[in-house]
């Protein structure tokens, strides 16, 4: 009781209320979502200690929704995310509000200039390589590849070995990766990738990762 009469007071000064944290401000507005659904539900309604409190806070509604819904904008973009590697190992993602498709006029800009490179889809505004390549999900931001190639979910290819499809490549600065799709007329490795938001191409693994000593092989490891 001392405990919800503290609270009460706390969330009763506008001042303290503003010092509280994005997440609590967030809590307390999907709380007060879920009384306002109840007392709409019957107009008996069983108030708790909870209830109370949540009430006394609705009475200033439009406002601290108002505000909640600012901050709760603010704090989850990009929300984190944690995907899972082949052998079940957690990598930090971030998942961005406005990922939206690139448009015809980006894309057409794009291929005009680099025209080596094959456009092959429009891609997402807030997708990367490492995301595309090792998660394989346009929804999704990779900063770093991880527990991905290091937890032997995957293993390094033997360098001197033709890269061979679906294998995956990550340069040695580990800040560009790619998929193996085939093979072109040359016979060098066609690389399908993207860079942070750009669209999705095709490339000659040459042009892209440079000579074979700026990037390792990764093959998926069937240990897993």
């Amino acid at each position: 009781m001392m405990m919800m009469l503290f609270l009460e007071g706390l969330l009763l000064s506008d001042v303290i209320y503003n010092q509280l944290s994005s997440n609590d401000k967030i809590k307390l507005y999907n709380k007060s979502l879920q009384l306002k659904k109840q007392k709409e539900k019957s107009e008996v309604f069983s108030y708790n200690s909870d209830d109370e409190l949540i009430e006394t806070l609705l009475k200033d509604e439009d406002v601290i929704i108002n505000n909640i819904k600012i901050m709760s904008a603010k704090a989850v973009n990009p929300s984190t995310v944690i995907v899972l590697t082949p052998k079940g190992n957690g990598v930090k993602a971030y998942c961005y509000k406005e990922n939206t498709v690139n448009s015809d006029v980006y894309v057409a800009d794009f291929q005009r200039r680099y025209d080596k490179k094959k456009v092959v889809s429009h891609g997402y505004t807030k997708n990367n390589c490492h995301a595309y390549t090792w998660i394989g999900d346009h929804r999704y931001w990779l900063n770093v590849v991880g527990s991905f190639n290091t937890d032997g979910s995957y293993r390094a290819v033997a360098k001197g070995n033709l890269p061979q499809k679906y294998q995956k490549i990550i340069n040695n600065k580990g800040d560009h990766s790619g998929i193996v799709i085939g093979r072109g007329n040359t016979g060098k490795a066609i690389i399908e990738t993207k860079t942070g938001g750009s669209p999705v191409y095709q490339n000659d693994i040459g042009d892209e990762f440079g000579s074979t000593s700026e990037y390792t092989v990764y093959e998926r490891n069937s240990v897993c």
